[in-house]
């Protein structure tokens, strides 16, 4: 299990040079020139500019680093989000992802992200390794047969004792948020599963309905959530209504 770098991860230093802005993120520089180039290239505008310190150290704790370019999405081609706006952003630990992204805000308040440059760190042989050696584990234990709900419940609570409970300590919820996080995480987590091993797509971007980028962010967004640190922009404002001059109905009367 990973710790996520928003709590305990280094910012990365953002440097300038003549000709260029560079960021050194850990360990990998990125060019700031390409990164401008492909927000254009796929219908994009950018502002050389930054977003404010609250956003800025929400998107930290979300395990991203922020950078001063603020980007215009609406005309983005490909690319299906309901935002106008986000900020270029990329993982505070560039061993375990590599890529760039816009974090945008959607209009439902909650987050997403748009791929610039991918990733290009393959974590198949940990993936295959891990997965191998837990089912040998899992394979090798003797007991009795299982009816379907008999298997849901061994499965249950194995999820909750393991992955849950890493992630749990991993994001640092506290205990008296235990059981509101499990209510609130483990339904994602479980359809996350689901939508990667049926390989389900959304209907009308043809993209798979889940990701490694938004995956790895969630158990930060509701831990943020439970702590009351979401910033303005995230929460929904009360509806007002104008107001209307309310007119009784008149109806006329005949007499017999």
């Amino acid at each position: 299990m990973r710790l996520p770098h928003g709590s305990a991860g280094v910012p990365g230093e953002v440097k300038q040079d003549k000709d260029k802005w560079r960021v050194i993120s850990m360990s990998k520089e990125y060019d700031w020139n390409d990164i401008k180039t492909r927000i254009v290239s796929i219908g994009g505008a950018f502002t050389d500019a930054a977003i404010s310190p609250q956003l800025a150290a929400y998107i930290q704790e979300l395990g991203y680093e922020p950078h001063p370019i603020l980007v215009d999405t609406k005309g983005m081609s490909g690319v299906d989000v309901d935002a106008d706006f986000g900020v270029v952003v990329t993982y505070r630990d560039d061993t375990d992802n590599n890529g760039v992204y816009v974090f945008v805000v959607l209009r439902d308040h909650s987050y997403g992200l748009i791929t610039l440059l991918p990733s290009t760190i393959s974590k198949a042989p940990m993936i295959r390794k891990v997965s191998g050696d837990m089912t040998n584990a899992v394979l090798s234990v003797d007991h009795p047969p299982l009816t379907p709900f008999d298997m849901v419940e061994v499965a249950g609570q194995v999820l909750l004792n393991t992955f849950i409970k890493d992630i749990r300590i991993a994001y640092h919820i506290p205990d008296e948020q235990k059981e509101a996080f499990l209510k609130m995480y483990l339904p994602k987590f479980l359809v996350n599963i689901a939508y990667y091993y049926t390989g389900a797509v959304d209907k009308k971007t043809g993209k798979p309905m889940v990701n490694e980028e938004i995956a790895d962010m969630q158990p930060a967004y509701i831990r943020e959530q439970l702590l009351g640190n979401v910033p303005e922009i995230f929460q929904d404002k009360p509806e007002t209504k104008p107001e209307t001059d309310t007119v009784e109905p008149k109806t006329d009367t005949v007499e017999p």
